[in-house]
């Protein structure tokens, strides 16, 4: 009988629900306050020993600390483990760090640096394996779109080539101009001499006019403007174009200097805290912001720390700093926050005055759901995913997919919007603005950056004045036989074709072949402009494309920059794959080279560039 008792004495104990430890104290507190009985301190219990990354690498149950402690990515987790895989790798171990390499990507599946790693580390190690390395770096691509900070490095390194892409071409165009159109400006001024220049001392005296902005200590920003205005009466349609597009570009600095100065130096401490909260990789380090500081987007971002630590009093302290603000975000977190410390009702309040506050929340209704099935309110919350689903079915799908996976934080918390990060990436700062203040007056000198318009739109009306200050000089052209510079006092005109006084004696009277050897000289390029055949779009310069020859020019010029210096722009991880740089910059070079050579042939064979 005695045994009897004490079994079912042992099957109560071990069948009642124990308290935790950490509920324990609060138990004892609440029951003392009821009944007013005095209750004696309890010692707080001794922290059980935790396990550092390094033990719980070794131990391989790296997945369950990653469910456990519902942590969707951690960049710095993934980073370490490439450093171990790269330890491993100079130790000559390239399976142990292809198992790192995959337990990073598992660890953090939505960073692109594992599988650009494994990707470099398959084409290293076994290149035969060429199924797997396209797969680990076309993962790793798809990946960077939705990741901030691999895009934005990507974007910068783009608007930085792109830019120096269009200055090189726009170079490259007056070089041209340079080569093209001089020889008819030193023949003006030779012939306006009367014959006291000689052709030397004339092309010297055009080379002063041309440098005279240097000469004064002027920017290159006048230089280009001297230049354009010189050339301009010579110039084509479309290399008018090309002229106008450059004064637009200096009309927009105001707007875009300050832009792009402030997308370059955009890691800031606020920005990269944002992208945190955006990815939800608090793991490891706590926010580098301080909480003092009146920002209500660093008060988002602390509470949204302070909840996965756990401590969710802190955080709904720190979220009313933020309410006036964002209040579908905070109201809708806060609910997460009475969802924990098991306070469902509140929750659903909370829930109901974010929808009021941002209607259409789908977060707001899916969190509602698990929180009336907390309460047993099945059909309530039946309806409300219904409701969740109907205003984005993908959405929901990817939040019950999380709260599988996540079991212990089955709620969504909301969060940075990539939005809201690419609006912080540009938004100027006074900083910012002051050093392309700085820049623009190293290009234009002492005028300030906000008149760039008024600059811009005085160049243009100088250009379009010059064609009437300058307008005897603008006359000349090019003899059709010898191309050399021809002006109205020694030029010749047979027919369409203008020639100079030594060629148009040849011709007697007009004959069949006559026609034809004027036709075929008159297309025949002078040599002082092949070497610009060289490089693609240069020819179309030559054949009067000028538009298609500065987008081939550019894109030439943006493809070579990237193969040289496009692995010390994109400096955001050297995990990926090096040698990718010398497959796309040759291959776009080479179709470059090749699509210009046959629109040139196209041309040429048409006769249309006359």
């Amino acid at each position: 009988m005695k045994d009897k008792i004490i079994f079912l004495w042992v099957v109560f104990i071990l069948s009642t629900p124990s308290v935790t430890t950490a509920e324990a104290p609060a138990v004892i507190a609440e029951t003392a306050v009821a009944e007013e009985i005095p209750v004696a301190s309890v010692p707080a219990p001794e922290p059980a020993p935790t396990l550092s990354f390094e033990e719980i690498l070794k131990s391989g149950q790296i997945n369950t600390f990653k469910t456990d402690r519902g942590i969707e990515r951690s960049d710095l987790a993934a980073g370490y483990l490439l450093l171990k895989a790269e330890e491993a790798i100079k130790r000559g171990d390239l399976a142990e760090a292809e198992r790192i390499g995959e337990a990073a990507a598992a660890f953090s599946p939505a960073s692109p640096a594992p599988h650009f790693f494994l990707s470099h580390l398959v084409w290293t190690s076994r290149k035969t394996d060429l199924p797997a390395m396209v797969n680990h770096y076309f993962t790793a691509l798809q990946l960077t779109v939705n990741d901030f900070w691999f895009s934005h490095s990507i974007a910068g390194t783009f608007l930085i080539l792109f830019f120096f892409a269009i200055l090189l071409a726009l170079l490259t165009f007056l070089l041209f101009s340079f080569f093209s159109y001089s020889p008819l400006w030193i023949h003006k001024i030779y012939e306006g001499s009367r014959g006291y220049f000689h052709p030397v001392s004339a092309g010297l005296f055009f080379a002063g006019i041309l440098f005279i902005p240097f000469v004064f200590g002027l920017s290159i920003l006048w230089f280009l403007s001297v230049s354009f205005l010189l050339f301009w009466g010579f110039y084509s349609r479309s290399e008018k174009g090309i002229a106008v597009v450059f004064l637009i570009a200096v009309g927009l600095s105001a707007w875009s200097l300050p832009l792009l100065l402030t997308f370059f130096t955009a890691k800031s401490p606020m920005l990269n805290q944002m992208v945190r909260n955006h990815q939800e990789d608090f793991f490891w380090s706590p926010p580098e912001i301080d909480l003092a500081e009146p920002d209500w987007r660093g008060a988002v971002i602390h509470a949204s720390y302070q909840t996965q630590k756990g401590d969710y009093r802190r955080a709904e302290e720190i979220y009313q700093e933020a309410l006036d603000e964002r209040p579908g975000m905070v109201l809708n977190n806060l609910g997460n926050l009475a969802f924990y410390l098991k306070e469902y009702p509140r929750s659903i309040d909370l829930y109901r005055q974010a929808l009021n506050a941002e209607s259409g929340l789908v977060s707001a209704h899916y969190n509602m759901s698990l929180a009336y099935r907390e309460m047993l309110s099945f059909e309530e919350g039946t309806r409300e995913y219904e409701i969740a689903k109907a205003l984005d079915n993908g959405r929901v799908e990817g939040y019950t997919r999380k709260s599988v996976q996540f079991p212990n934080f089955p709620l969504i918390d909301e969060r940075f919007e990539k939005m809201d990060l690419w609006r912080q990436a540009v938004t100027p700062h006074p900083e910012q603005i002051a050093h392309a203040e700085k820049i623009w007056q190293g290009m234009a000198g002492k005028i300030p950056l906000r008149r760039s318009a008024v600059v811009a739109l005085l160049l243009l009306f100088g250009l379009g004045i010059s064609s009437f200050l300058f307008e005897r000089f603008y006359d000349a052209s090019f003899c059709a036989l010898c191309h050399k510079a021809i002006c109205n006092r020694c030029r010749r005109t047979l027919l369409s074709y203008h020639l100079c006084g030594q060629c148009g004696t040849q011709f007697k009277s007009i004959k069949k072949s006559d026609m034809a050897l004027l036709e075929s000289e008159e297309k025949k390029v002078p040599r002082r402009l092949f070497p610009f055949f060289l490089f693609p779009g240069g020819g179309h310069f030559a054949m009067k494309r000028a538009v298609v020859g500065f987008i081939l020019l550019s894109l030439f010029y943006f493809f070579a920059g990237y193969l040289f210096f496009g692995e010390v722009l994109f400096s955001s991880t050297h995990w990926h794959l090096h040698s990718g740089r010398w497959i796309w910059g040759p291959v776009a070079m080479v179709f470059l080279y090749i699509a210009s050579t046959l629109d040139l042939m196209r041309i040429w064979s048409n006769e249309s560039w006359l």
